[in-house]
């Protein structure tokens, strides 16, 4: 699927940006909600994946999902971009705010919004760019910079040096983040 810029089409949610890292097999819980590719997943205690549902202080991300799997599937397996370095592309929700450039290396929670199988089982989250802190402990993604693809899409905007991007709400656009906490880095007890 291409990711169109300009458009408030969050569907896919998480992709990797630029080269993937490392993309893992992991067993999925048996009693794990629908993951669909894009979805943020986690380690349980069980030691199967399962989606996350929350993010921030103490939530420790496995990776982003590669492929789609229904719920509780005793025996699935999931493919999941786990490199703790891996960066992601996401769109951000513009809803009452819109990325800046001094949003930049911000950190930001995710819009939750399940995700649909029109067109393809996809992921449908959101950065939630009006969650942006300085804090690395209250949310769970850093913004690394505004999607290259952006540059010069957009109705307003604003132009610094030759770069383009939205300067109202509702004018969604993709950015490019990274986990603040991963569990190969952080790890919680399993």
């Amino acid at each position: 699927m291409s990711i169109r810029f300009g458009a408030d089409t969050p569907r896919g949610g998480l992709r990797p940006y630029d080269q993937v890292l490392r993309i893992t097999l992991y067993q999925v819980d048996a009693t794990a909600a629908q993951i669909f590719p894009g979805d943020v997943v986690e380690r349980l205690a069980t030691g199967g994946v399962a989606l996350t549902t929350t993010m921030g202080a103490g939530v420790f991300p496995l990776g982003v999902s590669a492929e789609w799997t229904t719920a509780s599937q005793a025996s699935a397996t999931l493919l999941v971009y786990d490199h703790p370095l891996q960066l992601f592309s996401i769109q951000e929700d513009s809803d009452t705010s819109f990325a800046t450039l001094p949003q930049i290396n911000l950190n930001y929670d995710m819009v939750y919004t399940a995700g649909t199988t029109v067109a393809g089982p996809q992921s449908q989250r959101e950065i939630d760019i009006s969650s942006g802190v300085v804090s690395t402990t209250a949310v769970g993604l850093r913004m690394i910079k505004i999607h290259e693809g952006e540059v010069g899409v957009g109705a307003a905007g604003s132009t610094i040096g030759d770069q383009h991007y939205a300067t109202a709400a509702a004018e969604q656009k993709k950015v490019v983040v990274q986990f603040i906490n991963h569990s190969y880095i952080q790890p919680t007890t399993v």
